[in-house]
């Protein structure tokens, strides 16, 4: 494939259009600002109580079903901007009558706008309503817009409010396509909706609770005869959410109450005779969690009369104890909170250490663990992890210990951008789906599901796969740390065991690069450095995402043997010894640590220091250029991807490479081709020429051809099949290393 090819497959996977719901969401975003700007004071945007903009997506929620619940008709501010949506955007008509009972008032009173959420007067907040959600691109206005329907009919639209406004690491919810498969994924039939005990320990505002009910109730075969038992068993038996924000449980409760308005408008209307006896459901079991760790606290201990020590509060306010429980579910679904310990507060982080030593790294991977702890024999676990929890060796320990307990029955890696609301290629998600093994089901042949599709293509097959659990738990335990990659052919798995790491090859050290504490102190471009200071200051390579060749225009103030740098390291808890000081101004081989578009390696900058990002390869044996080549080459670019399918290239991932020692003809021959790309590299560097230019294509089809030759050198050497090698130069890691 040439440049041209490769850059043209790149532009048309970046301009992707965007599906559906992925506009919905981007136009109730834009909402929500504009509301914000409007009427959102600054003391508001922390409260206690729900934001205002919130709140009022919940009213267009009301108003376009027809629903004046009793907690909101006493106050003037909601009832007119109720009567005000209706009449003017939705014209509606009440299907049931939903504005009675503790059900009703307890899960939209929270909702209600009282004259604390706006000192102004009724007219007021219509106008900044109305100017808010306007279409600013149209001649006229248009009331009957279908993206204001489909907001208002979302019954999760107050939870995206809320993450518009709150914008946390934390807090990011899970999209609706996501939610319905790993529904799917715990309820599978209607068989599981007998024994269903489904908990949701991270509920957040109910984007999983809320698609978890929606998938039992549509395995139920409903009537107006069942519907309301239905749904007072769903409520009050079937589901439970946990978690440690009042206000995202509110907002939980409102989308189940819209549930069951909606599940309810199926069979009744506002004239039957039933009257209202009906409508007062089971209150949705829902809970806040106190103390260290939330939920984790229920998977933290196995005294059951530490239970007795665990607060919960419910929806109505009432004091209630952990013991009352279950504790053994069939279903569990989450989206586990995502905060390293890195960054949490040490209270927590100790916590972690003492009640989840296999996997305090990060809270989702406890709630993993969690899970694992609270799964009845045979129940299913579907969530959400990030995508390196599938390959990173922290974890090694943890999944191996997940597949002895546990048959995997859905691998399904997103990539990046699954979650609008958090862009960019370090988001790359997994959805993960586990069956608790008991003594008949460990018994029996499972399938396993894997492979990596886009979010719009969760509902079907497509670039999903199949395979026989046993098949694929093979494949990983022949794979250097025993990552997830179930995708990887067997012929290509068994290079690890058949070859040594090429780390352990003689003369061979790949190392870490000098981490200053304080680059800003101590790293500056070279045209930044006085004539007279330039002896004071070493060349400093600090990576890049450069192929082949590159000279830094980085330095590094280096003076008695960087004993300045020594010193500040060391009073910052750091070693005194610099790493990979052995290996400073020697030649090597060099890589950046962060890929976003591809793993590529070159050669380092002359007579240079190199940095953290810039991590390098040197060799005492083998030819330097040999290794350049090996690296840059698609199978080892694939290996790579394998090992740990990641923007983030440690060390260790390329340690692990399997490595086949050249006969010298190879090693040569391959060198001699790397050279010559090297050659071109350096060229294009100092000639500035822009990409635009005839000369560049004509140089960048010569470096394509030198790589094919490469490519097809080291695949010969580990006599990869043609079949193998098409699946590798198809690879999306091989793809964008090649542009």
């Amino acid at each position: 494939m040439s440049k041209a090819q490769l850059k043209a497959l790149q532009t048309a996977v970046k301009r992707r259009p965007k599906s559906d719901s992925e506009q919905q969401l981007a136009y109730l975003r834009k909402i929500v600002k504009r509301l914000k700007t409007n009427i959102l004071a600054p003391s508001q945007a922390a409260g206690p109580s729900l934001a205002l903009p919130v709140k009022i997506i919940a009213h267009f929620n009301l108003a376009i079903r027809g629903i004046v619940p009793t907690a909101m008709a006493d106050s003037d501010l909601s009832h007119g901007l109720l009567s005000h949506l209706n009449r003017r955007y939705f014209e509606s008509k009440a299907q049931v009558n939903f504005n009675c009972g503790t059900f009703s008032n307890t899960l939209t009173s929270a909702l209600t706008i009282t004259e604390a959420d706006w000192p102004g007067t009724l007219g007021e907040l219509l106008k900044q309503v109305d100017t808010g959600i306007k279409d600013r691109k149209a001649t006229k206005y248009s009331p009957l817009s279908p993206r204001l329907k489909e907001m208002a009919g979302n019954r999760l639209a107050v939870g995206w409010a809320q993450e518009a406004l709150a914008d946390e690491l934390t807090q990011v919810f899970t999209p609706e396509a996501i939610g319905q498969f790993l529904a799917q994924e715990v309820l599978a039939n209607s068989t599981d909706c007998f024994s269903a005990q489904i908990l949701d320990p991270a509920c957040g505002a109910g984007h999983l609770i809320l698609p978890a009910a929606e998938r039992w109730l549509a395995l139920q075969e409903l009537d107006k005869e069942t519907v309301v038992t239905a749904l007072k068993s769903l409520f009050a038996e079937k589901l439970i959410g946990l978690d440690i924000e009042q206000n995202l449980l509110k907002l939980s409760g409102f989308a189940l109450y819209l549930l069951a308005h909606d599940t309810l408008a199926q069979f009744f209307n506002a004239s039957d005779a039933a009257g209202e006896s009906f409508i007062d459901l089971s209150l949705p079991q829902l809970f806040l969690i106190e103390g260290t760790g939330g939920s984790l606290q229920l998977g933290g201990t196995r005294d059951a009369s530490m239970f007795e020590l665990i607060d919960l509060i419910d929806l109505e306010g009432a004091r209630r104890k952990a013991s009352e429980l279950p504790t053994k579910y069939a279903q569990i679904i989450m989206n586990p909170p995502y905060l390293s310990t890195r960054t949490m507060d040490g209270t927590t982080a100790s916590y972690l250490k003492r009640q989840y030593p296999d996997c305090a790294g990060d809270l989702y991977t406890a709630f993993i663990e969690l899970a694992i702890r609270m799964l009845a024999p045979g129940g299913r676990l579907a969530t959400i992890v990030q995508q390196s929890f599938l390959s990173i060796r922290r974890y090694r320990n943890f999944r191996m210990r997940l597949v002895e307990q546990c048959h995997i029955t859905s691998c399904i890696t997103l990539g990046h951008g699954s979650f609008s609301s958090r862009p960019g290629e370090k988001v790359n998600s997994a959805l993960l789906t586990l069956k608790l093994k008991d003594n008949l089901v460990a018994r029996l042949t499972n399938t396993l599901v894997y492979g990596q599709t886009g979010i719009e293509f969760l509902t079907s097959p497509q670039n999903l796969h199949s395979t026989n659990e046993v098949d694929a738990l093979n494949i990983v335990r022949q794979i250097s740390g025993n990552p997830f990659a179930f995708d990887c052919p067997k012929e290509l798995a068994g290079l690890f065991a058949e070859h040594q790491p090429l780390n352990d090859s003689e003369g061979i050290a790949i190392t870490n690069g000098l981490f200053t504490c304080n680059n800003k102190l101590f790293v500056c471009l070279d045209k930044e450095i006085a004539p007279n200071e330039q002896e004071n200051y070493v060349a400093y390579d600090k990576g890049g995402g450069r192929k082949w060749y590159h000279k830094t225009n980085y330095r590094l103030r280096w003076q008695n043997d960087g004993a300045e740098i020594r010193e500040y390291r060391k009073a910052r808890g750091q070693s005194w010894m610099l790493p990979g000081e052995e290996f400073y101004f020697k030649p090597g081989v060099t890589y950046s640590y962060i890929g976003t578009t591809g793993f590529k390696a070159r050669l380092l900058s002359e007579n240079a220091v190199f940095d953290i990002a810039s991590s390098a390869l040197f060799s005492q044996k083998t030819d330097l250029m040999y290794l350049l080549g090996f690296l840059n080459s698609s199978l080892a670019i694939y290996l790579l991807g394998v090992l740990n399918p990641t923007v983030n290239f440690q060390v260790g991932d390329l340690r692990r490479l399997p490595f086949k020692l050249p006969s010298p003809e190879l090693e040569s021959s391959v060198a001699a081709l790397v050279t010559e790309a090297v050659a071109l590299s350096r060229y294009l560097e100092e000639s500035r020429l822009p990409e635009n230019n005839s000369e560049f294509d004509l140089i960048a089809e010569q470096e394509a051809e030198i790589q094919n030759k490469i490519d097809d050198c080291i695949s010969n050497h580990y006599a990869i099949t043609q079949s193998n090698r098409a699946l590798i130069s198809g690879n999306n890691w091989v793809l964008n290393s090649r542009l």
